[in-house]
């Protein structure tokens, strides 16, 4: 992971060209099936004038961008009840990619199966984990019924489908019913009504940026990727100069950098790109690290 000149005013600059000349539909690709949360939100996103680009893995979906296959990447970072989504950061440290944009999308879920099937006689439940994370109080109640992961949510419908036995239930959007001719047997079995997962949009670096034109009142959301010399308060020294120069950090992360003990850690900051003490407190956090660049600074979404 190299480093990266600390130009925020320039990464503003991308976020606010709008989208693309001729007034083209992005191609954005999206990690599951046709029907998933992810491509709710590219909808949501885009107003309905997007292409959703399924693909299995997240891995599969900065291959998709950087090969030149998708204009875009949505990859989902957070969710409010089971937290970070596990790999989805991962895609970012191969770099070529620059953070365009979030999307925060109110998630319900539906436990849906074949026609005719009814809730109190299914016995297996499929589901992405971070889906069945959600719905841990509706789990519990239905100790008669087995959980079990699948990679996707839409995945997860479409296979009951292809199974055709209402002993097999799908816990997954409710347009993933409607997609794969499915029932729902229960709706919002997610543990809080105010559940929401917030999604990364990203881009090649360089490119113009497809994102919808933003309001200029809203606050900007800075994300950092750096490494740490592997020695006693190292992190303490990287996070100080945000303290000292009041920039809010409103969240962080460690992930493994591949070598034995060693890691990343990722960090969320708000601010206003271009503001002198994030860039003070940019510049002073990156003495400290072995590696560092600027993942993009991109206006924060509206709470759903």
């Amino acid at each position: 992971m190299d480093s990266q000149k600390l130009d925020l005013m320039s990464v503003r600059l991308i976020s606010e060209t709008g989208m693309k000349s001729g007034g083209d539909e992005p191609i954005v690709a999206f990690q599951g099936e046709h029907g998933a949360f992810s491509e709710e939100a590219i909808l949501q996103h885009f107003n309905g004038r997007a292409q959703p680009l399924p693909r299995r893995t997240f891995l599969d979906v900065g291959e998709a961008v950087r090969g030149g296959d998708a204009d875009l990447g949505l990859l989902p970072v957070e969710n409010t009840l089971a937290g970070s989504v596990q790999g989805s950061h991962d895609v970012l440290v191969e770099g070529g990619l620059i953070i365009t944009a979030e999307v925060i999308l109110p998630i319900r879920h539906f436990l849906m199966g074949v026609p005719g099937a009814s809730e109190n006689r299914v016995h297996r439940i499929l589901s992405h984990p971070v889906a069945l994370a959600q719905c841990l109080r509706y789990l519990r109640a239905r100790r008669d019924a087995e959980a079990i992961p699948v990679h996707d949510t839409a995945g997860a419908a479409m296979e009951v489908a292809r199974v055709g036995d209402p002993r097999v239930a799908a816990i997954a959007p409710r347009g993933a019913a409607e997609r794969y001719g499915l029932d729902i047997l229960a709706a919002d079995l997610q543990d809080r009504d105010d559940n929401q997962t917030r999604f990364y949009l990203l881009q090649r670096e360089g490119d113009p940026t497809q994102s919808p034109d933003f309001d200029e009142g809203r606050s900007l959301r800075t994300v950092v990727l750096l490494e740490l010399v592997d020695q006693p308060g190292a992190l303490v020294r990287v996070l100080l100069p945000f303290a000292e120069y009041g920039v809010d950090l409103s969240r962080i992360e460690s992930r493994p950098a591949g070598e034995p003990w060693c890691y990343r850690f990722l960090l969320e900051l708000r601010g206003e790109a271009g503001d002198v003490h994030l860039q003070k407190a940019l510049e002073s956090a990156a003495e400290g690290t072995t590696a560092f660049r600027v993942l993009g600074s991109f206006p924060a979404a509206l709470q759903g």
